[in-house]
């Protein structure tokens, strides 16, 4: 089995957070993932106002989660797809609660909507503002036993390979930092190969 993260792995959470600030405060930089320097801050530009608004934002936002545009291309999509059963790949995700569907039901249906049929979705606890990226990740795969992650979150990352699970943590700027044994720092591409998903 292989626990996969959603944001920052699948989707683009950071653009689409970035755009709900804007619409508050129209001087909040476009920041996607591949251009958000630091977890916590956003290079000093996710003041506590514009974070406060931005959660509050998407809570009452009527299913946020199925509108996030998607960071992977295609082909990673159709290869998960095509895979996605046998292996079997377990979606692990600590996205905060909105308006409208569950937060289980919104990433099962943006990943049907990718061509990922029946995806297995669990919900992890953590830290609702996103500051520590805190979560209960590295405790569920503790009684699920993953033979690999797939994990954009610095502190996910650090947490799974201190309970001894092998990890790839993706290349983006913000996971830069981030060493430990069992972190291998890659891209999507390279992840998956570790992982032993096949090729189309």
């Amino acid at each position: 089995m292989i626990f996969m993260d959603l944001d920052g792995v699948l989707a683009e959470f950071c653009e689409a957070f970035s755009r709900v600030i804007q619409t508050f405060d129209p001087t909040m930089p476009l920041i996607t993932t591949a251009t958000q320097p630091d977890w916590g801050t956003w290079g000093g530009e996710m003041t506590d106002e514009r974070l406060n608004y931005g959660w509050e934002t998407v809570k009452v936002t009527k299913n946020f989660w199925e509108r996030a545009p998607s960071l992977a291309s295609p082909e990673v999509f159709a290869r998960i797809a095509a895979a996605h059963k046998e292996i079997p790949i377990l979606f692990v995700t600590s996205r905060i609660p909105t308006a409208g569907n569950s937060v289980q039901r919104q990433s099962i249906n943006w990943l049907e909507a990718r061509g990922i049929l029946d995806p297995l979705v669990i919900v992890a606890g953590g830290d609702a503002r996103g500051r520590s990226g805190k979560t209960d990740k590295a405790s569920i795969a503790k009684i699920w036993s993953p033979y690999f992650t797939i994990e954009d979150g610095p502190q996910n990352a650090l947490d799974y390979a201190a309970a001894g699970f092998e990890v790839a943590l993706l290349d983006w700027p913000y996971t830069k930092d981030t060493k430990a044994p069992g972190i291998h720092r890659c891209n999507l591409t390279e992840a998956l190969e570790m992982a032993g998903v096949p090729l189309l």
